[in-house]
């Protein structure tokens, strides 16, 4: 069951206006799509490059929506009561109020970005943990800077851990990220020249991936790619404890590789490795190796309609 958040938290995590009267005092889920609002949500306008969110305020009402984040009033349905919070940049608001959320939990939280592979390492690692602790994990792709914070304020008591992946377009945005989802540990999996269009360079790219281990407290642990040495030099980037993993020298290296063509590359399990050993082949683990960077390649992103903008890495 998702956790209830109180209309008056939200305004104080916020510092949004409440425009008008209203019995709604608290909401459950979150949406900045209309159709995926559930009854007794909070719906987000955003304003995107394309989409305008508030055009769909109506419409969120009428799916359900108790509670409005926007950026102007908007004509609404009538006699339907609706907790309506007026804010400046409703994108920045969902970001605060997923920020406070995540503050109120000790739930620890691992980061993970690349330019390939999140989705895939993230739920690794996820299916991983969840055998022995209760975890949090996004949903999809929603990794982005509306997606990541729409998955935090799914945390609810029982939560021990969280995974999440971290996308970015460009520089800054895994830093405000990292600053809301206060992640313990960080994972950098390549950094490959895809969609150079929104960051400008590979160096750019790389900057911007940089950010996440930057940010790691001094007590975390960043997990980084010796194979690709764009990643392996963000090492001298973080203050807290670095392990390495992939085919080359490595704490964690994966050994006599065996290719099965669509169902991938998979590292042969040694003489006595038990199956759940970091040099275990079988399973999902082998396909996890993201390999030196090379270029090419990409994931989707995880921008919601109505957001910034889409393609996220």
């Amino acid at each position: 069951m998702p956790p209830s958040i109180r209309l008056e938290d939200l305004l104080v995590a916020t510092g949004g206006r409440l425009l008008g009267p209203t019995s709604v005092t608290s909401f459950a889920t979150s949406a900045v799509d209309s159709r995926q609002v559930t009854p007794g949500g909070l719906f987000v306008a955003l304003r995107g490059e394309r989409v305008d969110g508030h055009r769909y305020a109506a419409e969120a009402v009428r799916a359900g929506a108790s509670v409005l984040l926007l950026d102007r009033p908007v004509p609404l349905p009538e006699g339907i009561d609706v907790a309506v919070v007026i804010t400046p940049n409703t994108l920045r608001a969902l970001q605060e109020v997923a920020a406070w959320w995540r503050a109120q939990s000790a739930v620890r939280l691992v980061g993970i970005t690349g330019s390939t592979g999140k989705t895939t390492a993230k739920e690794i690692t996820a299916d991983v943990l969840q055998r022995t602790h209760r975890t949090l994990r996004n949903e999809g792709n929603l990794n982005s800077e509306s997606g990541l914070p729409m998955t935090l304020l799914r945390l609810a008591p029982e939560h021990e851990l969280a995974v999440l992946e971290m996308s970015m377009y460009t520089e800054g945005e895994i830093a405000r990220l990292a600053e809301i989802a206060r992640p313990e540990v960080g994972v950098v999996l390549a950094v490959h020249p895809t969609h150079l269009e929104r960051a400008g360079s590979l160096e750019a790219i790389t900057r911007a991936k940089t950010e996440l281990p930057a940010a790691l407290p001094r007590d975390g642990l960043a997990v980084l790619n010796a194979d690709d040495p764009r990643v392996a030099a963000m090492r001298s980037a973080t203050p807290a404890e670095v392990r390495t993993f992939g085919l080359g020298p490595a704490d964690v290296q994966a050994t006599e590789i065996e290719t099965h063509g669509l169902e991938g590359t998979h590292p042969q399990r040694e003489p006595g490795a038990p199956p759940d050993s970091p040099r275990a082949g079988g399973g999902r683990g082998g396909r996890a190796l993201p390999g030196p960077s090379r270029g090419g390649g990409g994931c989707p992103g995880g921008r919601q309609p109505g957001s910034a903008s889409d393609g996220a890495r």
